[in-house]
């Protein structure tokens, strides 16, 4: 599958809402991840996450790794490595 990336050359800063919506038919599962934005940095948070809901026992990962944006899904029971942050569940 693919997805749409914002791609910024220079420094990109995080804030407002970030709204993801799927294809309709497309339900992601655990493992899934999708690159959503590329900058040289980035910094801050977004205020606001509106995503679509996971199946049960899933939650939604947003991450910042050396310039680059991740939304990805895991298992909850899982848990996430140290530091990382979960931004939705079901």
């Amino acid at each position: 599958g693919s997805n749409d990336v914002l791609s910024v050359s220079n420094s990109m800063q995080l804030a407002g809402t970030l709204n993801v919506s799927l294809v309709s038919g497309y339900t992601p599962i655990s493992g899934d991840a999708f690159i959503i934005a590329v900058a040289s940095t980035i910094s801050g948070n977004f205020a606001t996450t509106n995503l679509p809901p996971l199946i049960a026992g899933e939650g939604w990962e947003l991450q910042q790794v050396a310039g680059i944006v991740v939304l990805s899904v895991f298992f909850l029971s899982d848990g996430l490595p140290s530091g990382h942050s979960q931004i939705g569940q079901t």
